[in-house]
């Protein structure tokens, strides 16, 4: 990312560090962990639940999006327009269960780092924008196949994305 970066280790565990990843403990667990008025000097740990293992990171100014070894995506950081602050990984609600019809590896390799977001390749031929909002993480629709193109690859700049179909 733009201010920090992230890396999924071989031991499964996700870690990240630098510009606004700072540590802070917070009463409220659910927002514990991530202080965005300071820096992480050194990689530390995200949370997962107990059992899934982190095979894969992408990263945006702000968020970092964890793929694990049961196929789901996972998104932590700060919102660049709501500023909903997600310290912690949070489960991506997808319109459809991401890896019902991938191997978890190929999840991974469908996240596609940008400027304000992080995206996602879907099986289906279109491109998924991961939001974090007051209640979460989701994915909204970013570009679709139409007319006998189905979405390739996808960059997400500042103020403009690019989205490279093939035909069908």
């Amino acid at each position: 990312g733009f201010n920090h970066g992230a890396a999924a280790t071989a031991d499964g565990r996700a870690h990240v560090w630098g510009k606004m990843m700072g540590a802070a403990p917070q009463e409220d667990r659910a927002r514990a962990g991530l202080d965005v008025y300071s820096d992480a000097k050194k990689p530390r740990a995200l949370e997962l639940p107990d059992g899934l293992r982190a095979i894969g990171v992408a990263c945006s100014n702000f968020q970092t999006a964890v793929a694990t070894d049961d196929g789901g995506l996972w998104l932590m950081g700060r919102e660049p327009l709501t500023r909903a602050t997600w310290p912690q990984p949070t489960p991506v609600k997808m319109p459809s269960a991401p890896g019902a019809a991938l191997a978890p590896a190929e999840v991974a390799a469908r996240l596609r780092p940008g400027i304000d977001a992080v995206s996602w390749l879907a099986p289906d031929g279109s491109a998924l924008r991961l939001v974090l909002q007051a209640d979460g993480a989701v994915a909204v629709p970013l570009a679709r196949a139409e007319d006998g193109y189905a979405i390739e690859d996808v960059a997400l700049g500042w103020r403009f994305s690019i989205a490279l179909g093939d035909a069908e």
